[in-house]
């Protein structure tokens, strides 16, 4: 992801039966961090995503955590609702390697 792009994107919220609402998107390299996931240590690249949703007047930070070799997402946090942050975490880093 280059520093800065921008996208937009469509999503449904069944609260209230909003359908075709923008979504748009802002992304931000924010430098190496190291994340654990189960007892192992990765040197990872973490990329802000800085969104809003204009119809409902929600606004947040989605933060994933990838692979700078090859843009794996080893872990993230995003917002599945205006109110409902989830992580998310690749338990199988390794995966390549043991097929």
């Amino acid at each position: 992801v280059a520093e800065g792009e921008t996208s937009t994107r469509w999503i449904d919220m069944y609260q209230g039966k909003q359908v075709g609402l923008a979504v748009n998107s802002r992304f931000s390299r924010k430098g190496l961090e190291t994340v654990t996931i189960i007892d192992q240590p990765y040197v990872l690249q973490r990329i802000d995503e800085q969104f809003d949703i204009p119809a409902v007047g929600a606004s947040g930070t989605n933060r994933y955590w990838v692979r700078p070799q090859d843009g794996l997402v080893l872990q993230s946090e995003q917002y599945v609702t205006p109110e409902l942050l989830l992580t998310i975490v690749h338990l199988r880093p390794d995966w390549e390697s043991t097929r």
